[in-house]
């Protein structure tokens, strides 16, 4: 019993002293280990184009932590899998059988709709920067894209169409001049309803032309503040989060005065709609932000790539992965579907010789690019069905916003704007815990040892006060190999109830 009691003395503090260093360290060691920029990022296939078919064109949006598109992806970084399949990487780089560029390198335009706040709060320098701003917003786009106007103004339905889509600038210029700020209501969550709606015309148009159309976006230029709209908060963030096809609503927020519940409004529709959110101090900032926005739009990305599903009629599942950053190890899917149908059998010119590129560009294979085939035959049915395809982890964040409601929304902006105002003191904890961490780990041994030291005493203190019988005992001699005899549990047992120097070990042979 003394030996198990000796034992435990000299664990314990080696105990305590391990679990106090840890208990320390952690903090510091749990952030140190995190890569900086290891943030999630997610990536969504907003619009697939098989009018070409078999060659396939997916439009993809990513998104990192902080909302940025993710820049310089190539085909490195790319990802493919149909019906199941993953396109060998090497045989598709060399055979030209998939392709990734950014948007703003391609003849498809994309579609703006501006929602300016013309209420009375806006008036002054507030209004004047905003139209130069939007001015400068039409100057800087690529003639391809369009633009429309909402003003909110008393009107019956909250708001003025003041421009519908338009590429032609000179004509946006005279409609932007036009605007009056004299609206005596802010109908905004009305407005950008209406703008939402716009949206949905989108993709339209000749695919060869430059009034083909892909992606869409709002832009929100106001103080946040809405009243008496017919759609409520919940109402409108919900549409947004039921959208098959995300639509990202950009809001630029100033004021005169510190309404600072407008203006989570705001950042909670961005959030919802995995748009931006600038809270501009001074309206001369708002010129730079909208060309911001311009760098967003044109970021999103095209893979195209050749089909080898046989012309069926059906849909068939196929997904793009992304990974990043290159060689991390960690690829994202989005999911779509394509539909494999035969090229219209009459085409324009324009349309005709746009083909024609394609499939000189992605040239047909004897076989098929697939991983593990070779140069196979080209399979003719499905390797995994559209249900076990639909249950694959993928970044499709369309699912991730149909439940958002507005609490959750400014929830969410709350928070961050809660971690925003702790970092600076969190980054100060954690670099005097990085210059501390020997003091640390002195103060905890020390602390172990001075248990260890307590311990000790009042153990030798205990042993020292045992009756005097058991060091005067003539058998106490033969204790040890008594606790090691056969009998060893029943003795240990017995002693719980009387004291072991009232038993002469040689009585117990008797």
């Amino acid at each position: 019993m003394q030996k198990q009691k000796s034992a435990f003395l000299f664990t314990f503090p080696g105990v305590v002293s391990c679990l106090l260093f840890l208990i320390m360290l952690f903090p510091f060691q749990s952030t140190a280990q995190a890569p900086i920029g290891s943030g999630t990022y997610s990536l969504k296939i907003y619009h697939v184009n098989y009018g070409f078919y078999p060659i396939v064109q997916a439009y993809l949006r990513t998104w990192d932590s902080e909302r940025e598109p993710l820049e310089n992806l190539n085909i490195a970084n790319i990802g493919l899998q149909v019906k199941g399949r993953n396109y060998d990487p090497h045989i598709s780089a060399q055979q030209h059988q998939y392709s990734i560029e950014t948007i703003e390198r391609r003849a498809e335009g994309f579609r703006t709709v501006i929602v300016l706040d013309a209420s009375g709060s806006m008036q002054g320098e507030p209004f004047a920067d905003a139209l130069n701003a939007l001015n400068g917003f039409v100057e800087a786009k690529r003639p391809v894209d369009q633009v429309a106007v909402i003003a909110v103004r008393d009107q019956p339905q909250g708001y003025e169409v003041v421009s519908q889509f338009e590429a032609n600038a000179t004509l946006l210029y005279q409609r932007i001049r036009d605007i009056k700020c004299d609206g005596m209501q802010t109908r905004l969550n009305d407005s950008v309803g209406a703008a939402l709606e716009m949206c949905g015309t989108a993709f339209s148009g000749d695919m060869a032309s430059l009034e083909y159309a892909v992606l869409s976006t709002v832009v929100v230029l106001s103080d946040g503040n809405d009243e008496g709209s017919a759609i409520s908060r919940d109402e409108l963030i919900n549409r947004i989060g039921m959208m098959e096809i995300p639509i990202p609503i950009h809001c630029i927020a100033f004021t005169k005065t510190d309404s600072r519940q407008s203006l989570k409004n705001m950042e909670a529709i961005s959030r919802a709609s995995f748009g931006r959110y600038w809270d501009t101090e001074d309206t001369k900032q708002i010129s730079r932000v909208m060309q911001e926005i311009h760098r967003i739009n044109r970021a999103d990305y095209v893979v195209t790539f050749r089909s080898y599903v046989p012309v069926d009629g059906g849909l068939h599942p196929f997904r793009i992965g992304v990974e990043y950053p290159s060689g991390s190890g960690h690829l994202l899917y989005s999911s779509a579907s394509l539909e494999a149908i035969d090229s219209p059998a009459v085409f324009n010119t324009a349309l005709r010789d746009r083909y024609a590129q394609l499939m000189a560009a992605y040239p047909e294979l004897p076989g098929t690019p697939f991983a593990g085939a070779g140069l196979a035959p080209a399979p003719t049915g499905a390797t995994l069905s559209q249900e076990a395809m639909e249950t694959m982890p993928d970044g499709n964040l369309s699912d991730a916003t149909a439940q958002v409601t507005t609490e959750q929304a400014i929830e969410q902006v709350d928070a961050a704007e809660r971690e925003g105002s702790d970092s600076d003191d969190d980054q100060g904890v954690l670099a005097w815990l990085k210059e501390n961490i020997p003091l640390i780990g002195a103060g905890a041994g020390i602390l172990a040892l001075l248990g260890f030291i307590v311990l000790w005493v009042k153990s030798t203190g205990k042993s020292a006060s045992a009756p005097a019988s058991r060091s005067t005992t003539p058998s106490s001699s033969h204790d040890s190999s008594a606790w090691k005899s056969p009998t060893h549990g029943a003795v240990e047992s017995d002693t719980k109830t009387r004291p072991i120097t009232s038993v002469d070990p040689q009585d117990r042979t008797r």
